[in-house]
């Protein structure tokens, strides 16, 4: 009996002796984690903060001092996709705190995200949004005017064409924004004349969890009047004399048509690491062919900003009830070699029918099949205040009933003016 209590007194004080170490080593392991990712915070280490930071997460060391200062470190090196993930997890430990909001609006400002942006700036204390500036926010967020030229290689079939559009953006509340845009579209061919008048309306809604939701609508009304055609019996022969001939057949004056088409559309996107996720649909009724078409793709922020992007929008689309599938493919690549000049180039592939592309903003106005297009897109800030922008585009299309290749050219300038 005596053994046995000395037995289990050895078990127990083999037990105590173990466990004072284990908890000895968590608390100083906590405490190296606050030192270490302090100092190297304090000493603007940045990429070894990054990696201790991440070291210290997977072995489950997770607070709002660390959080913060992951994001801290990944925002001066510009990574503001990466250092947004942070600041909303820091958030998380300590709601309404003013120095992560801060940082949190800046990353969604410097990545374009102004829908985002305004509606964090909802939850600012009154001294953040004076100090940001945000409490004076216009309602209007940007106005568009751009014009551009389309000219055609078979100048003896199409004539030049003429495009004019005027736009603008404001939010609603600071919680989604609205994109107004009215388009004059002109061209003249062989057949006729078209007027084209367009009104484009998109919302943009930012919802929880790097959600986005953009419903779009956008109504066309074409009118076309048809190239007056020559006498029914052809011009009278010279009359020399003798009995008049008869006056030519009345041929009635050409009569205008007028169409009214419809577009509406859906994009969603979410934002996961260094990626944008979009996915949508759209179905319009132009040509009463009531064409839907479903799109999914990406774009990649490989350094976490604006200062490249590569991207990727395929579609799957069918005009006859899903009788006949068509499929496109329209790769982008964008970058900034300088702080205030941004470069883009896309190609668009497609195997049929047009196709309503941009969440239903680009229309195609020629019935003629588009097969090829490049892209070229420069934008120049001029200040905070006024952006240039000019777009060169060469279009590789095929007549419908002669079945022959000819090509456009698109020259077109803008200006962005943000208040």
């Amino acid at each position: 009996m005596h053994h046995r209590a000395v037995y289990k007194l050895i078990v127990i004080a083999c037990l105590l002796a173990c466990s004072v170490p284990c908890g000895a080593q968590d608390t100083l392991s906590s405490v190296r984690v606050e030192q270490q990712s302090y100092a190297l915070y304090s000493q603007k280490s940045w990429t070894e903060l990054e990696r201790f930071g991440h070291s210290a997460l997977a072995k489950g060391y997770d607070y709002y001092y660390l959080r913060l200062r992951m994001g801290i470190a990944f925002y001066a090196q510009r990574n503001y996709l990466l250092a947004e993930k942070h600041f909303q997890k820091a958030l998380s430990f300590n709601a309404g705190d003013p120095l992560a909001l801060e940082y949190l609006y800046g990353c969604y400002v410097y990545m374009g995200k102004s829908e985002e942006a305004r509606a964090l700036s909802k939850s600012f204390p009154k001294e953040l949004a004076h100090q940001l500036g945000t409490d004076t926010l216009s309602p209007v967020e940007f106005i568009l005017l751009e014009g551009g030229l389309k000219s055609s290689d078979s100048s003896r079939l199409y004539q030049n064409a003429y495009y004019f559009q005027v736009g603008f953006g404001h939010s609603v509340k600071n919680r989604f924004s609205l994109f107004h845009a009215l388009t004059v579209y002109n061209e003249t061919d062989l057949v006729g004349k078209t007027s084209q008048l367009q009104y484009y309306l998109r919302a943009t809604v930012p919802l929880k969890n790097n959600w986005m939701i953009a419903p779009a609508f956008q109504l066309i009304t074409r009118n076309f009047t048809p190239t007056p055609g020559p006498p029914a019996n052809g011009n009278p022969p010279p009359w020399h004399g003798g009995p008049m001939p008869p006056p030519p057949l009345f041929q009635p004056p050409p009569q205008a048509m007028r169409s009214n088409y419809f577009i509406t559309s859906v994009q969603v996107r979410k934002t996961v690491s260094t990626f944008d996720l979009v996915f949508g649909t759209s179905y319009s009724n132009i040509e009463s062919k009531g064409q839907v078409s479903h799109s999914l793709g990406f774009t990649w922020y490989p350094f976490g900003n604006c200062r490249l992007s590569a991207s990727c929008l395929g579609y799957l689309y069918t005009a006859d009830g899903y009788g006949t599938f068509h499929s496109a493919v329209n790769p982008c690549i964008s970058l900034c070699p300088l702080k205030r000049l941004t470069l883009s180039a896309a190609y668009l592939s497609c195997n049929g029918a047009n196709l309503i592309e941009g969440n239903g903003y680009i229309v195609n106005n020629r019935p003629d099949p588009t097969f090829g297009r490049w892209s070229y897109l420069a934008s120049l800030s001029l200040s905070r205040h006024v952006d240039l922008y000019g777009l060169y585009q060469i279009e590789d299309k095929r007549e419908s009933s002669q079945d022959f290749v000819y090509h456009y050219n698109l020259f077109l300038l803008g200006i962005k003016i943000k208040p």
